[in-house]
């Protein structure tokens, strides 16, 4: 067994990936895992992004708008979701007209255009037979404030009804200062006004008079600061990176496989030198056996040699166990010729020797001196 060393075959691809540490799931499934999560979420974020778009261009494209009435107060945020334009009719309110920025003009905002000029939108409450209403009446440039148009009598006017601002951490604290406001919150316009209604703001989109202020349009409610271009951009970024985290542990697995499967070439090509060294070393000390010997070994020795020579004429055997094996039983055959030839040997050599020996005693006791002289046992006389 000391001859012939233990030969393992080469690991697979699952008990290699065993042998991997936490560190390599840690260093590729964390990143990839974050990364498909994040792709997920644009996704859904895709999707529910086109079809508020479909949605609303569905809803700001009716021929016949709705008139305004006490029932949409009752429900005012499920009709404020809808972006259905609405009919209103009333005289505005001039003297509280309040202005509303800086802001980019809504055909700046609908083209994307990043550098524009900044001005200010018109807030004119508008007095219905159902309550008042804050009117967004249209942008003005910031250099033509002193020319806003102020119209006198019973209008009508087609609008969408939108729901208030809210500061974010960029606003500052006073959100009015000098007759301006920074966002547009229809209760602390109301509460500021001293009028006491439900506070509902309304974007002037058309209206039966002529007016100096650009207006908003329906398309302009369709456009969003992240459009559905910038998400799908965003999930492919993320699908790829989740994509090629996958591929470097592929690549540092296999790079891992190819090392570890040269290991085991290597030492497998080190055990079959051995077995052949061994196989050889056993083959010479067979040449070198007796005839005699041979021959009484009758077919062990046939079985050994047709061993031997079936070991060495397939070199081409991958398996080193089945090698191993073969060799074990070839060693084990010649250690029981071995054991034969010893007993024969010993059987052969004790009997000359016993047959010599009591032939040797008798020679001894027969050219003995005292039996030859015929000298007596008793002690002869002393000599005067």
């Amino acid at each position: 067994q000391h001859l012939f060393p233990t030969c393992s075959p080469p690991l697979s691809p699952i008990m290699a990936s065993r042998k991997l540490p936490l560190s390599f799931y840690l260093t590729f499934g964390t990143p990839a895992a974050i990364s498909f999560a994040l792709g997920c979420w644009q996704t859904k974020r895709y999707f529910w992004k086109k079809n508020l778009i479909e949605r609303r261009r569905e809803s700001l494209h009716t021929e016949n708008p709705q008139e305004f009435h006490e029932g949409i107060k009752e429900h005012l945020e499920e009709e404020i979701k809808k972006f259905e334009p609405l009919q209103f009719e009333g005289e505005f309110l001039n003297q509280y007209t309040q202005l509303l920025g800086p802001r980019k003009s809504p055909h700046a905002r609908r083209n994307n255009i990043q550098m524009s000029d900044n001005g200010y939108y018109v807030l004119t409450p508008l007095k219905t037979k159902h309550g008042i209403v804050l009117v967004n009446r249209g942008w003005i440039h910031e250099d033509q404030r002193d020319l806003i148009d102020a119209p006198d009598g019973k209008v009508s006017i087609v609008g969408v009804m939108r729901e208030a601002e809210y500061p974010s951490y960029i606003h500052p604290d006073k959100f009015y200062y000098k007759g301006i406001w920074f966002i547009n919150d229809p209760a602390k316009i109301f509460q500021r006004l001293g009028i006491k209604d439900t506070p509902i703001l309304v974007d002037l989109t058309m209206c039966d008079y002529d007016t100096t202020l650009e207006t908003k349009q329906p398309e302009d409610y369709v456009v969003f600061t992240t459009m559905p271009a910038t998400h799908f951009s965003y999930l492919v970024t993320w699908y790829s990176l989740c994509a090629w985290c996958f591929f470097g542990a592929y690549a540092f697995k296999s790079k891992q496989m190819r090392q570890l499967l040269a290991k085991r070439k290597t030492v497998s090509q080190g055990d079959k030198s051995t077995l052949s060294q061994a196989a050889g070393s056993v083959l010479r000390g067979a040449n070198f056996a007796d005839s005699s010997t041979m021959e009484h070994q009758g077919d062990h020795g046939v079985e050994s040699r047709g061993a031997i020579s079936r070991s060495i004429s397939e070199p081409g055997q991958s398996n080193a166990s089945q090698r191993k094996q073969q060799m074990q039983s070839i060693l084990k055959t010649f250690q029981m010729s071995a054991v034969e030839r010893h007993k024969k040997e010993s059987n052969s050599t004790t009997t000359p020797l016993s047959s010599s020996h009591s032939s040797q005693s008798d020679n001894i006791q027969e050219n003995s001196p005292a039996t030859s002289s015929g000298i007596s046992s008793n002690k002869p006389n002393e000599q005067p």
